[in-house]
């Protein structure tokens, strides 16, 4: 059971990466060959307007389908810390840190935000801090099982404040498909990191977590790489500054760790003593009557005394068509009298 769990979870990794791979190069390529950094939208044609929404529904088919196909080989993981997991928990704190700097420092030198944006810039950098705080712990491996909880639906809030503060963030208009899909990554986090929390309140559920995993790799890696790409080539971020594209790329190593670490949280050892349990557990007789359940020696048994002397000529001759009705002056025996012998010395 364990080794077609791990099966499964490396196979939806790897189907998770080829699509990864095949979006963001799509992605990429559109980028540089179609999209107007002035109007904030893609040229009209078959590209943009139908190819690339069908790439993204094909892997969240795929993804839910797979989830669906495997969930009898999948069983619930245990959570712990592995060393890709504890690097990307490091590098994901360290990447979130350094774009907090940035989003305040380019808030200071273009001016304060106004509006509602002014709000959610607080409200964005106190969960930011929070959201630190849990890589970090992840980290050092800490085992506060309400704490890491806590820390673990921060992301989901910061992710939930994020798309709220690029709303009505007026770099890009309203409905900007490079906005649109930037608010989508974020929603599609904020649903992975609550499937994360689960673990730490043993509410695990990895016919949930895994299609999950596997749309949030598609979608941080398509929103990581054209975008660094982009930068790298035209000479100007995509996003605000290149250090949102540099948090989506540490934000999908994240998800990618994760994935790989929950298939090796159960040892085979382990697995075989719980299926051990589970099988005593289901040897156990059921009874369905009372009756069934009477202990030896209760006085409700019939008792049949048979003398060892007695013969087959004996057996023959006794059988139930030979026994006499009962009188109305006797008494009918109880219950607790139905003890009969039967003696050698009666038959002759």
């Amino acid at each position: 059971m364990n080794h077609s769990t791990k099966s499964v979870y490396f196979l939806s990794v790897g189907i998770g990466l080829v699509l990864a791979v095949l979006v963001s190069v799509f992605r990429s390529i559109l980028l540089l060959t179609g999209y107007s950094p002035t109007l904030g939208h893609f040229y009209e044609g078959p590209a943009a307007d139908i190819f690339l929404p069908l790439f993204f529904v094909l892997s969240i088919v795929v993804a839910v389908g797979f989830g669906i196909f495997f969930r009898s080989f999948l069983s619930n993981r245990a959570l712990k810390q592995t060393l890709p997991s504890i690097f990307a928990s490091g590098l994901a704190a360290l990447t979130m840190l350094v774009w907090l700097i940035t989003l305040l420092t380019n808030a200071v030198r273009y001016g304060t935000p106004s509006g509602p944006l002014r709000p959610l810039l607080t409200l964005l950098s106190f969960f930011t801090l929070l959201c630190i705080g849990h890589f970090v712990y992840s980290a050092v491996g800490g085992t506060n099982v309400r704490l890491q909880a806590l820390l673990c639906a921060s992301l989901a809030v910061f992710c939930a404040f994020y798309m709220l503060y690029a709303y009505f963030d007026t770099t890009f208009t309203l409905n900007s498909p490079i906005k649109i899909f930037d608010q989508i990554t974020f929603f599609i986090l904020a649903l992975f990191f609550l499937a994360e929390c689960r673990f730490h309140v043993n509410k695990v559920s990895d016919a949930v977590f895994l299609p999950i995993g596997m749309i949030a790799m598609v979608f941080t890696a398509a929103n990581a790489a054209p975008g660094l790409i982009y930068a790298a080539s035209e000479g100007t971020p995509l996003v605000g500054s290149v250090m949102h594209d540099f948090l989506s790329l540490a934000l999908f190593l994240y998800v990618v760790a994760r994935m790989l670490s929950f298939p090796l949280s159960v040892s085979e050892q382990g697995k075989q003593d719980v299926f051990a349990a589970e099988m005593a557990e289901d040897s156990t007789p059921v009874y369905e009557d009372e009756e069934d359940q009477i202990a030896e020696g209760d006085p409700r048994q019939e008792t049949f005394h048979f003398d060892e002397d007695e013969g087959d000529a004996a057996d023959s001759t006794l059988s139930p068509t030979r026994q006499e009705e009962p009188s109305d002056n006797e008494e009918e025996p109880s219950v607790a009298q139905t003890t009969l012998t039967f003696d050698r010395k009666s038959n002759v």
